[in-house]
């Protein structure tokens, strides 16, 4: 019984973290991938939706990765943040996406709307730009 719990919670955590992933940006260096995502965190009466983001160096050597994003909430563009800067290392040929390691870093998320009815604002639109990667 034991090893069948754990072999649904192993699947469980997978299809949480499988993702339908939709390419917004990508050169000869770098991929940027979003996809959407259900976020559920009982302790803490938390539910709700999520852009989560995947970055992939396309070459052979270590990339630093630096960007902005530029978020509107209820067709109202969100005035500059610290939350609005990133950079991030990604060893050559790899990938570093949003996990359950990663899922309360900003750099790999962002709030979409509440499926609680706490928060009203909703995403409306998101860019990335100042993408430099070196």
């Amino acid at each position: 019984m034991k090893i069948l719990l754990s072999a649904c919670f192993v699947l469980l955590q997978f299809s949480i973290f499988s993702q339908n992933w939709t390419s917004y940006y990508s050169d000869s260096k770098v991929q940027i991938d979003f996809a959407k995502v259900d976020f559920t965190d009982k302790k803490h009466g938390l539910h709700h939706e999520r852009l989560v983001f995947r970055y992939t160096n396309k070459s052979n050597d270590e990339l630093v990765l630096q960007f902005s994003r530029v978020l509107a909430y209820n067709q109202q563009e969100l005035a500059h943040s610290p939350e609005s800067d990133f950079e991030l290392i990604l060893a050559p040929n790899s990938s570093s996406s949003y996990s359950k390691e990663f899922e309360r870093n900003k750099t790999y998320y962002i709030f979409v709307k509440d499926y609680n009815g706490f928060i009203k604002k909703k995403l409306t639109s998101f860019d990335i730009i100042n993408i430099i990667s070196k």
